[in-house]
């Protein structure tokens, strides 16, 4: 089980005690992108609380500025963004009008804002992640220097576990920010990827620092925009960053029907 870091500032706020526990889920579902987008059924089922409950807490987060809500339509799931603490003056409400993000490019422009203030701080969302998860990080960090060794080595025999060190590895260093693992998710993907049906040891660790590192230009998006492991599993994107891998590598492949990939004899 995790654990997160929440300010003094919000414990010691005169709020709701479930205003409260919202706010807490939703840092705890945001981590280090910032915001999440659960229903409001979800978050009553997993908090034990009734829909109006939640609905009268992220308003009166909304009102302390806490947090701001941002909608793509009527019929969409709201987005919770999580406003830095520090940009949050407690003494005041915040009017209706300022309680909202219009459009997706506000939207996007607002988040952009918040992760270069981070940067610049030199954290993420909920501040160190040694504090915030303290077992899972010690648990990657081991694996991650398994990995290294292994690469220093030119041992490319990977286990699952490996696999999913090197993605993370991969990961921090691109974006200077912690990997939320989640160990049992994260295996589970890595074995459905990489198996003696599709690829293995070298070829499946240059395409997991391939899809890092074109996730940008092909693949974010507003509600993604970090890459996720398990979002390589989806078809088109394992396809798509496995052709450019051998490419790279000037490896022949063909393609079956315009979707498969045939590479070695084996189709993926």
């Amino acid at each position: 089980m995790g654990y997160i870091v929440i300010p003094e500032e919000v414990i010691n706020i005169n709020i709701t005690d479930s205003s409260k526990l919202i706010y807490i889920k939703l840092v705890n579902l945001a981590y280090n992108q910032i915001y999440s987008y659960p229903k409001i059924s979800e978050l009553a089922k997993a908090l034990n609380i009734s829909e109006s409950t939640v609905k009268r807490a992220t308003k009166e987060l909304r009102e302390k500025g806490l947090i701001k809500v941002y909608r793509r339509t009527l019929r969409s799931t709201n987005h919770y963004i999580i406003v830095p603490i520090e940009w949050v003056n407690l003494d005041e409400e915040v009017p209706e009008s300022e309680q909202y993000i219009e459009g997706e490019e506000n939207f996007n422009e607002f988040i952009d804002k918040v992760k270069r203030y981070y940067e610049g701080r030199g954290s993420d969302l909920a501040g160190t992640v040694e504090k915030y998860r303290p077992k899972e990080r010690k648990c990657l960090s081991k694996a991650i220097e398994e990995a290294e060794r292994k690469l220093k080595e030119n041992d490319y025999n990977f286990t699952t576990k490996d696999y999913v060190a090197l993605f993370a590895k991969f990961y921090e260093e691109r974006y200077r920010v912690p990997y939320n693992i989640n160990w049992g998710r994260d295996m589970a993907t890595v074995k459905a990827m990489f198996n003696e049906n599709t690829v293995q040891g070298y070829e499946a660790m240059l395409i997991l620092k391939k899809y890092v590192d074109i996730y940008d230009e092909y693949f974010k998006n507003h509600k993604y925009p970090l890459p996720m492991l398990n979002h390589l599993k989806i078809g088109f994107v394992f396809r798509k960053v496995a052709k450019k891998v051998l490419n790279d590598i000037e490896r022949n492949y063909t393609t079956i029907d315009g979707s498969n990939l045939e590479y070695k004899g084996r189709v993926f």
